[in-house]
């Protein structure tokens, strides 16, 4: 286990010696003309910029000891696809010392561009999907990077931003939560990593760390280089998340940051918060309207108005009771025939018509009332970003279209 701000670059370089200021630059390694050291070298090893035979520029790392991917490993990353991996081109042995040479990125590592500041939520949101897409493929195939941090990840693109994950010296092919030596960089590690058990869980704790770099700005090294109590509070699972961060975020941050790695968020649960977070990150002024849900509202207004209408006159027509009229004879009035007098009486009866017709406007109103409730509950759950919150609402809709013609249907 090492500390990324701890390895001095330049102490022992593979092509200088112990103590050399400037390495020693070869001309060629592995037929690619050297042209300089790169910028950017890790405490694995050094990187150079060369130029191949068809004049495009490649990096060429030449590791330190016997660091680099395993053999297995490099046969399983060939095999992947290259969009979100930089799978090496070639490999090799220079002077006893292990060459990669893969394709060269000028924009640098997402460590210098958040050195410049926090990113913006959209970029965040890019950098997620991205990441979280290329950590699926290398689990997938069973492997774990287990190494993941800002300098391994690698710009590809700035406008839009597009990131590929590098460096796989500390990988190892395994879909199963393992016990071995303690690897990868501590800043970035999992609190199981640090008594030596890997799991694929463990590499999205160190996507965990790296949004909460993006979001705020800050690398960890520089936060917590001082901090000599950094191991046991990684262990405890205790990275505190500043106020600055937008609190949509929190939830995703504790998921990813859970101290037990069984309960660690993943790609699955990654991909949900995503779908509850859509249209968020936009600024209000470019946020589309929702038409599909303004339509929807519309349409179970004008339905529950229709439906209410329609509910009155019915509740209004069946509820009247039976009237039953009886007219009496002609009465005879000094031995006399009066005139055409009728008297006509009202008497009102129940009949099994009118309890017909109770039960189905009592049906009625309970299927309207939770029509409704489906609907509020549906634009309450859309609103706030909770899931199956559309399904809710046309479930009401549905429910509201049965209410409609269920009085013609038990009429």
């Amino acid at each position: 286990m090492s500390a990324e701000a701890a390895v001095p670059h330049g102490s022992e370089n593979v092509c200088g010696g112990p103590g050399a200021g400037d390495p020693f630059i070869p001309e060629a390694i592995l037929g690619y003309r050297i042209l300089g050291l790169a910028p950017r070298s890790g405490g694995e090893g050094d990187l150079f910029i060369a130029q191949g035979r068809d004049n495009q520029q490649f990096a060429v790392k030449i590791y330190r000891r016997t660091a680099g991917e395993s053999i297995g490993t490099a046969r399983v990353l060939a095999e992947l696809s290259k969009d979100r991996l930089l799978v090496p081109l070639e490999r090799g042995e220079w002077h006893g010392h292990l060459v990669e040479v893969t394709p060269y990125l000028a924009d640098g590592s997402l460590a210098e561009l958040i050195k410049k500041g926090p990113l913006p939520s959209s970029e965040v949101r890019r950098l997620l999907i991205q990441i979280t897409e290329a950590l699926e493929q290398l689990h997938r195939a069973g492997i774990q990077h287990r190494d993941l941090k800002p300098t391994n990840i690698l710009i590809r693109r700035s406008e839009p931003l597009e990131i590929v994950l590098a460096d796989f010296g500390s990988a190892a092919v395994t879909s199963e939560t393992v016990l071995t030596g303690g690897r990868g960089t501590l800043f970035y590690s999992a609190p199981e990593s640090l008594t030596g058990i890997y799991s694929q869980a463990s590499d999205y704790w160190s996507l965990g760390i790296i949004l909460l770099e993006a979001l705020t700005g800050n690398l960890m090294p520089a936060i917590w280089r001082s901090d000599r109590s950094l191991p046991y509070r990684i262990i405890q699972g205790k990275v505190p998340i500043p106020e600055s961060v937008p609190k949509r975020w929190y939830s995703l941050l504790k998921g990813l940051l859970e101290r037990d790695h069984y309960r660690r968020w993943r790609a699955a649960e990654i991909r949900s918060w995503l779908d509850r977070q859509k249209g968020d990150d936009l600024p209000p002024a470019s946020r589309k309207p929702r038409p599909i849900l303004i339509s929807v509202l519309i349409a179970g207004l004008v339905l529950g108005g229709i439906g209410g209408v329609r509910l009155a006159m019915i509740a209004e027509r069946e509820s009247r009771p039976a009237v039953v009229q009886r007219a009496e004879p002609d009465r005879q009035v000094n031995g006399q025939v009066s005139p055409s007098t009728v008297i006509r009486r009202q008497q009102t009866t129940i009949t099994a018509a009118h309890i017909r017709a109770w039960m189905v406007n009592s049906i009625t109103v309970a299927a309207w009332l939770l029509a409704v409730g489906c609907i509020l509950i549906g634009i309450a759950h859309v609103l706030g970003g909770v899931p199956h919150g559309s399904g809710a609402i046309l479930l009401g809709l549905l429910i509201g279209l049965v209410a409609y013609y269920l009085p013609q249907f038990l009429g």
